[in-house]
């Protein structure tokens, strides 16, 4: 079993988990099932990509401010 420690990251970087755990696993096996039948992966993790800084800029994580895009244009929330 893979067990991680954000302890560094949230003390030096003030960094926090933004999806719970089941909304994490339900990302990642979204994404595993959709390269399994031969889907544009790269347009679904650009997707995911996308939706998780969408959902960091909801919620004020300063990082997820004044931020360009995966397609290159630039995003202000």
């Amino acid at each position: 079993l893979l067990a991680l420690d954000i302890t560094k990251a949230r003390e030096q970087l003030g960094w926090r988990p933004l999806y719970p755990v089941a909304r994490t696993l339900q990302v990642t096996a979204a994404w595993y099932a959709a390269r399994h039948e031969g889907a544009n992966i790269a347009a679904i993790t650009g997707a995911d990509i996308t939706a998780y800084a969408d959902e960091a800029a909801r919620v004020g994580a300063v990082w997820a401010n004044d931020r360009t895009d995966i397609a290159g244009s630039e995003q202000t929330t």
